[in-house]
């Protein structure tokens, strides 16, 4: 089980990586229409259909083949981040990334905000 202060660490490093990966996709469908295909109640970032790349275009594989980028960076996976804490299980990371998700894909705008970090 993670420790309140690895939870923490997790939410604000998920947060970065999300914003970009929230940008990227607006980048690439020329605006935020992307958003309304996302089932907020079935959203799974461990799941390769019903995370964000499998809803947005079909499965997770063709969404990372699409885009090109390091999907740990964009917030679209979190398998350097759950090996990273021995103490916690790699369920518990993607939970803390699907809620970062679905914080983060409806209500931020990203006028201005770098692509990359």
């Amino acid at each position: 089980m993670l420790h309140e202060w690895q939870i923490k660490e997790l939410q604000d490093e998920f947060t970065t990586s999300v914003r970009m990966g929230v940008r990227l996709l607006d980048r690439h469908f020329g605006g935020g229409e992307w958003r309304n295909t996302i089932d907020h109640s079935i959203l799974d970032l461990h799941h390769i259909y019903n995370c964000v790349l499998g809803q947005v275009f079909g499965s997770y594989t063709t969404g990372r083949l699409t885009l090109d980028v390091d999907e740990e960076e964009f917030g679209f996976c979190a398998d350097e981040a759950s090996e990273r804490y021995e103490n916690g299980s790699i369920s518990e990371v993607y939970s803390i990334l699907t809620s970062t998700w679905n914080d983060e894909a409806d209500g931020y705008e990203y006028e201005g905000m770098p692509l990359v970090a």
